[in-house]
């Protein structure tokens, strides 16, 4: 295996649970006639969620299966064991934007311990790199993006993750949600992870499907998740919920989620409280009561 610093310059983008790194090829000529087929060359380590990763470039393919091709592969780098991530490699233009070609996501992968390897043995053949935007002055770029997969279930509702990330994944990949996410407590969790990874479409869908899905029982937990997660319409739709029905207040001040409520996010109760004021006086006295707070 080699590592040439002198050929390979890397550059880190991001640093995140959702990260990227830039490995810039200067020389490929050079690195195609140095290198060996199932050799390779290492960028310089990185940092995503607090682990560290490394891009092995094999520019004459990982085999000799393969010896046609460019291999690309993400390795972890740290004493760690079961990271589970997702990972994709995508070539830049001049202007470093992505290229659609070989522009592919990865399953989930689990990295079971430090020196643990994915990849795409056969990512670009050197013909089709030499003819891409991507090559230029004999150099060219390749983005790696990686998303690692932290727990994001709470306390309250545990179901099984696997579940959670097979909805989130078919999403990612389809653009819609499947028939097991049409659980209300799937979309919850759902819109938990939409809000970490940063999949504001995901976020929406879930927000849409919550706020057309409004009960007493899960009213509370749904105030709650509005108020940590920035969604004004899901919030909306149950300041409605509530200021229509005065019962509506009593259910949820009974409901199990309401004490995390109060304690997590007391201040969206304080602004129902107000919203019900030219309402209902009754209803806005419960609230402030419930809160501890003189109306």
């Amino acid at each position: 295996m080699a590592n040439d610093c002198n050929t390979i310059s890397s550059a880190i983008v991001a640093e995140a649970v959702s990260g990227s790194h830039v490995m810039k090829i200067d020389g490929y000529s050079k690195t195609k006639a140095l290198i060996k087929n199932e050799e390779c060359l290492s960028s310089t380590p990185f940092s995503v969620a607090g682990y560290t990763w490394t891009i092995r470039y094999y520019p004459n393919g990982q085999s000799t299966e393969c010896r046609e091709y460019l291999s690309l592969y993400l390795f972890l780098d740290s004493f760690a064991r079961d990271v589970k991530a997702i990972y994709s490699f995508k070539l830049l233009d001049k202007n470093g934007r992505p290229l659609l070609l070989n522009s592919i996501a990865s399953p989930i992968r689990t990295f079971k311990l430090r020196g643990t390897g994915w990849g795409y043995p056969m990512f670009i053949k050197s013909k089709d790199l030499k003819a891409s935007e991507s090559l230029r002055d004999d150099s060219f770029s390749i983005r790696c993006d990686v998303t690692v997969m932290k727990p994001i279930c709470s306390k309250e509702t545990r179901p099984c993750p696997s579940h959670l990330w097979r909805s989130f994944l078919h999403f990612v990949y389809t653009d819609l949600l499947p028939d097991t996410s049409q659980d209300v407590v799937m979309a919850q969790q759902l819109l938990v992870a939409a809000d970490r990874y940063n999949v504001e479409r995901l976020k929406l869908v879930c927000e849409e499907k919550l706020s057309e899905h409004i009960d007493s029982n899960m009213e509370a937990t749904n105030l709650a998740l509005a108020e940590q997660h920035r969604c004004h319409q899901l919030k909306e739709a149950c300041f409605k919920f509530l200021i229509d029905s005065p019962s509506n207040i009593e259910s949820m001040v009974e409901s199990d989620g309401y004490e995390h409520l109060k304690t997590s996010c007391p201040s969206v109760l304080n602004e129902l409280a107000a919203r019900l004021l030219p309402h209902e006086m009754k209803a806005a006295k419960q609230i402030t009561m419930a809160l501890s707070v003189p109306p």
